[in-house]
């Protein structure tokens, strides 16, 4: 039985291809023009959207198995590093990422979704998270991933 052809993309694929359309449209404009507050809140922003879009990317990565083997890959990010020209070490990162924000690190996934963390902060945190004792309750394991 073949899969049926959904006419209208995903609202995840619809929202990436809006974000490059956008990007599209102020690919030649010039923020040397901007003032400075505009250039604060620009800057700031695109940090956050920046983490927003590495969230999708490694919920994305962590659901990708059936890419991976669609494709004889090792893994969704060995897959992506060699379909988007990156070395097999940044692939690596990012599905070891991927698989933190989706079985690991709830809290941390969340606040990466919103823009709160970095994905650079995410990958310290998480790492702090995976140090800490395996037999340490949640009541104190919980509220150390908050505080981070």
């Amino acid at each position: 039985m073949s899969q049926a052809t959904v006419p209208f993309p995903h609202p995840m694929v619809r929202a990436v291809d809006g974000v490059a359309a956008i990007l599209d449209e102020v690919a030649g404009s010039e923020p040397m023009f901007l003032t400075t507050g505009e250039k604060e809140r620009l800057l700031v922003s695109i940090e956050r959207q920046i983490a927003r879009l590495e969230s999708l990317r490694a919920r994305t990565l962590a659901a990708a198995d059936d890419v991976a083997e669609c494709h004889g890959a090792r893994s969704p990010g060995a897959w992506l590093a060699h379909e988007t020209r990156q070395d097999v070490p940044a692939g690596r990162r990012a599905q070891r990422l991927a698989h933190g924000l989706d079985r690991r690190w709830p809290q941390l996934a969340e606040a990466h979704a919103d823009g709160s963390v970095s994905t650079a902060q995410v990958q310290v945190i998480g790492k702090a998270l995976d140090d800490l004792p395996a037999d340490l309750d949640d009541t104190i394991r919980s509220p150390a991933g908050a505080h981070l």
